[in-house]
C-alpha cells in the first residue's frame, strides 16, 4: 500500500510541475469575399487509356504500350503517379513484371507521372502468353488514390 501511495503522489506532483499535456486542436480556415464555401478536395477518377498497342516479343511474349491522358486535380495540379492494373484471360490479374509499367506496389503497379506532359504512357512486357489483356489506370497524388478508370476493351 505505501508503494502505491508513493506512485500516486509522484504522478500528481509530475502533473503539477510539468503541467497537463496539451489538447489536440484543429481548424478549417476559408478566406475570400462573399458567400464562398471551401470544400475538401476529392481525387478524380482515372482516365481510361486511349491507346494500347502490342508487338511480339519472341515466341510467346508481347509488349503493350499503354497511353492515357494526364489526370488533373481540382486545384490544377497533375497526378504524381498512376497505378496500372492489368487483367489477362490467361493469368487473371497477375502483376505486371516487365517494362516501364512494372514498379512498386500491390493491386497494380505504381508508375511515376511525367508532370510536364498532357499524356502518360508506359510499356508492359511479358515473356509468357497473356491471351487477351485489358488495362485500368488509377491516379495517385502523394498518398491519395482516386477511383480506377473503367477497363479498356480487350487486346490480343
Amino acid at each position: 500500500m505505501p508503494a502505491r501511495l508513493a506512485s500516486l503522489l509522484l504522478a500528481a506532483s509530475a502533473v503539477l510541475v510539468l503541467g497537463a499535456p496539451p489538447s489536440a486542436e484543429a481548424a478549417w480556415a476559408s478566406t475570400g469575399i462573399g458567400l464562398a464555401v471551401q470544400k475538401a478536395m476529392a481525387m478524380p477518377t482515372g482516365t481510361t487509356p486511349t491507346s494500347v498497342t502490342g508487338m511480339s516479343l519472341g515466341a510467346v511474349g508481347r509488349a503493350y504500350t499503354i497511353t492515357w491522358p494526364t489526370t488533373w486535380l481540382q486545384t490544377g495540379r497533375p497526378a504524381t503517379g498512376y497505378v496500372i492494373s492489368r487483367s489477362s484471360s490467361t493469368l487473371g490479374s497477375a502483376l505486371i513484371s516487365g517494362g516501364s509499367c512494372a514498379g512498386m506496389g500491390t493491386g497494380g503497379r505504381y508508375v511515376p507521372a511525367n508532370t510536364m506532359t498532357t499524356n502518360q504512357s508506359c510499356t508492359d512486357d511479358s515473356t509468357v502468353a497473356l491471351g487477351n489483356v485489358r488495362y485500368s489506370v488509377t491516379p495517385v497524388y502523394g498518398n491519395w488514390r482516386g477511383p480506377a478508370s473503367p477497363w479498356t476493351q480487350t487486346y490480343n
